[in-house]
């Protein structure tokens, strides 16, 4: 099983968030997460090419955000004797996050979601749109624990953060471990790191992985051993952001048989209808989450 895990939180409080949040007032994330939704939908549709039934949906959100009801509901149904039973329709994961700051509950609610869901994770925002099977994640180059993209070699874009099965146990240590991190880092008066208020989640994935920088500063691409305690290692992925795993809009970061579309930034989000329906066509977006 595969759960691709969106992570999405209404701001109610902007006084807690960075300007950065501010600047994003004016996009409408529900549709961003409609359009994900919806490629997922059509992708995993058509399962004789690409069979993606055995890949969940679910919204990594707080205790208070609201959804369509059309996905949060319980239907009443009857089985073929007419006796009533509940179905429970769930497509989202909820965490107590609320009172936190944006990255700072992103962060909390990621932890949460390797502490509790089972199987292989996708740790990903909402402005992407799907493009192929996403289980080609995870066979493109086996065998790994963890996988984050770079980009241009000189830092991590955690836009799309893969969580394999192997060894359940040492991947919740290790987020743990960043978790404790974070909270280290935003406890000193000055972090020492540029916009961390904004990039503080994968500024911690720097931190971890400095190991695997090479004599230049470059991150080495490929599989890195990571040792998680004095006993127990971890097979650490490091793959190139604008490649087969995740690709952007961009002249650099493009790339045609991407398996994942991000959209991250101000003026890239400006595209993303586009790019939904330069891959899909003029069809109308399914109000899912609006």
């Amino acid at each position: 099983m595969i759960t691709l895990l969106p992570f999405y939180r209404e701001i109610t409080d902007y006084d807690k968030e960075p300007i950065w949040v501010h600047n994003l007032k004016g996009f409408n994330y529900p549709l961003m997460l409609s359009q994900l939704y919806d490629t997922y939908a059509r992708i995993s549709i058509d399962k004789h090419i690409l069979p993606m039934k055995d890949v969940k949906f679910l919204v990594n959100t707080d205790d208070k955000t609201k959804f369509n009801t059309k996905f949060e509901r319980v239907d009443i149904l009857e089985d073929d004797d007419g006796n009533e039973y509940k179905k429970v329709i769930k497509r989202t994961f909820r965490n107590d996050v609320s009172d936190l700051s944006l990255i700072e509950s992103k962060v909390v609610a990621e932890t949460n979601a390797v502490n509790k869901v089972k199987g292989k994770l996708i740790l990903c925002g909402v402005d992407h749109i799907i493009r192929r099977d996403v289980h080609l994640l995870f066979e493109i180059e086996p065998d790994f624990d963890i996988a984050v993209s770079v980009r241009k070699q000189k830092k991590v874009n955690n836009a799309i953060v893969l969580v394999n099965d192997r060894k359940p146990n040492l991947v919740k240590k290790f987020f743990k471990k960043r978790k404790n991190l974070y909270y280290e880092i935003k406890a000193k008066k000055d972090t020492g790191l540029k916009n961390w208020e904004w990039y503080g989640d994968q500024l911690v994935y720097d931190e971890l992985f400095k190991e695997f920088r090479g004599p230049d500063k470059k991150y080495v691409l490929g599989k890195h051993k990571y040792n998680i305690d004095k006993i127990n290692e971890l097979t650490i992925l490091i793959y190139p952001y604008g490649s087969e795993y995740v690709g952007t809009p961009d002249a650099f970061h493009y790339y045609r048989h991407a398996i994942i579309y991000d959209f991250k930034g101000q003026e890239r989000k400006r595209h993303i209808q586009k790019g939904f329906h330069n891959l899909f066509g003029n069809t109308e977006i399914q109000p899912y989450f609006i």
